[in-house]
Parts: structure tokens; C-alpha cells; sequence
């Protein structure tokens, strides 16, 4: 790391430029640096082309026909209670349609990781778990079926895990990211509630 003798050091970090704040002892980083990865996640599933077993930060980009997007734009609909706004979730269209970046993550081991997101038990999985409350659904095969229709996308990272989780919540905070629930201020208390009650009624908290 290189730091410059500033209120905000400038740090050189794998290539990518970030800054230190020394009185918060945060790190924020410019996000455009970043040299992220992305294929569909059938393509990640083969260990050739998955991520590195080091720390990442990671994004899950749903269909906009998907079963996850058609239940998120039925709560968006409902005017009276506004949970949610799909008109915010960064998008990208590629050949084979728009995509909608949803969720956000981190992973001290990145391959680890999104292995415990694709393994058929909810509990390795906040975001299984989600989709689990969104559909209504205990059946792992199908939340693996959901999962398996998305673009994957993330940043290998060379970080402790301090570092990581300070990235993380830095870049859920920039964005918006309706199926993270954790320290998440782009989301209302009564988005988080209702989701919540549905993890409880199908016993996947």
C-alpha cells in the first residue's frame, strides 16, 4: 500500500485505487476501478472459471422475466404500502435480455462461496433464504433452478476480513439491492418485515 500523507490516504491496492480515512478508519473505494468478472452462472459452476478461493465481493443479476423479478414488481406495485422501487436496481440488457443486479455479497473464499449459495440447503445461504420467503417455497431444487438462470459477477480482492466487510457495506450503500436485508439503508424497515415473516413462516430465518 502507498499512502500519501492526507486527511484521506490514497492507497494503491492490487491495482485498484482506494482511500483511507484515518479518523473513521474506513476504507472507500472507487468503484469504476474495480476489474470485475462476469459470466452466466452456468459458466461459473466449472471450476476453471469460477472465482479465486480469496476474498471477493460479489453481485447476482436476475432476470427481468424471472420468478424473483415478477414477485419484487408485485410489492413495488402496491402504492399504499412502498416498499420497494424496481426502477432503482442497476441494469444491463445482453443477447439474451435485461438483467437486474439484486443482491450484493461478500466471501472471504470467493469459490467456497458461491458454492454454499448453489448448495440445496438454505441455511448456507442468506440469499437462498430470501428467495425461499420470496417464492413461498421450501423446495431447494427450485431456488437452485431460480439461481441457475442469472448472471454472476465479482471482484477478486487481495483484503482481510475487515477490509471486505467495510467494501461491502460501502458498495450497499452506493447501490440498491433489494434482497439484501443487513445493514441496508436503501431499504425500508417495512420491506425487511415482510420478508422477515416470510422466512419465519416457512422456518428458514
Amino acid at each position: 500500500w502507498v499512502i500519501d500523507k492526507k486527511s484521506y490516504d490514497r492507497l494503491i491496492f492490487d491495482n485498484d485505487l482506494l482511500y483511507y480515512n484515518r479518523q473513521t478508519n474506513f476504507i472507500k473505494m472507487n468503484y469504476t476501478e474495480l476489474q470485475w468478472k462476469q459470466c452466466h452462472i452456468t459458466d461459473v459452476m466449472d471450476d476453471r472459471n469460477s472465482p479465486h478461493t480469496g476474498p471477493i465481493i460479489y453481485r447476482w443479476w436476475f432476470h427481468k422475466d424471472s420468478e424473483v423479478m415478477n414477485v419484487l414488481r408485485e410489492h413495488a406495485g402496491d402504492v399504499q404500502l412502498e416498499m420497494i422501487d424496481m426502477d432503482l436496481p442497476e441494469h444491463v440488457g445482453v443477447a439474451s435480455g435485461t438483467y437486474y443486479a439484486l443482491y450484493l455479497g461478500k466471501g472471504v473464499n470467493g469459490r467456497r462461496r458461491l458454492k454454499n449459495h448453489l448448495s440445496p440447503r438454505k441455511r448456507t445461504s442468506t440469499l437462498r433464504r430470501t428467495i425461499a420467503a420470496l417464492l413461498h417455497t421450501n423446495d431447494e431444487d427450485k431456488i437452485t433452478s431460480v439461481l441457475s438462470t442469472c448472471y454472476y459477477e465479482w471482484c477478486e480482492l487481495d483484503c482481510d476480513k475487515k477490509d471486505l466487510e467495510n467494501i461491502e457495506k460501502e458498495q450497499i450503500e452506493k447501490g440498491y439491492y433489494p434482497l439484501n436485508l443487513k445493514d441496508n439503508p436503501s431499504i425500508c424497515n417495512r420491506w425487511k418485515e415482510v420478508i422477515q415473516h416470510k422466512r419465519k413462516a416457512l422456518k428458514c430465518h
